[in-house]
């Protein structure tokens, strides 16, 4: 059954589905998605950009380090195995992005340094804004809304971060 396999063979399946998705139904213009989604078929269908979120590649060596040795974990090789697989799939994600995002200042420090090559297409962003100036930034786009109509072609899909504790569903 599907849900036997392992977490990379899910991602594999939904970046297929995601770049399915994006070839039928017409132009999209940027897709934001994270790393292991972003292959080099979405790449030919649209501007992808790949956010890291919590940092995936942090993550991942954390993940190393709690597989422990051989010696104590029956599913060493298995658990490595996947998490390395894992990894290599967000950096191919981040080199088949035409734009890489990184949650704050030190989490773009960390992949400039980590990955030099991604500098040139490294760029930072943060969380919500403060109550405050949601409510004015709120206030400033209510004019905006009039003039939608000037946005037309643009399409844009977002995907947020998929999780296997959220469950291995359909993508889309």
């Amino acid at each position: 059954p599907r849900w036997q396999q392992p977490p990379w063979f899910h991602r594999r399946l939904q970046a297929r589905e995601l770049v399915n998705f994006v070839r039928g139904h017409g132009q999209i213009d940027v897709v934001d998605t994270f790393p292991v989604l972003a292959s080099s078929a979405l790449r030919s269908c649209a501007t992808v950009v790949s956010r890291s979120v919590q940092p995936d590649l942090l993550y991942l060596k954390e993940e190393l380090k709690g597989i422990g040795s051989p010696l104590r974990n029956r599913r060493w090789l298995v658990d490595r195995t996947t998490v390395e697989i894992l990894r290599r799939r967000v950096k191919n994600g981040y080199r088949n992005s035409h734009r890489v995002l990184a949650l704050g200042q030190s989490e773009a420090a960390w992949l400039a340094n980590n990955l030099p090559d991604l500098r040139e297409r490294l760029g930072t962003y943060d969380v919500a804004p403060p109550a405050e100036d949601q409510q004015r930034l709120a206030e400033l786009r209510a004019p905006r809304r009039q003039c939608t109509n000037n946005l037309a072609g643009h399409r844009y899909l977002w995907l947020g971060r998929w999780a296997h504790h959220k469950g291995p569903q359909t993508l889309l």
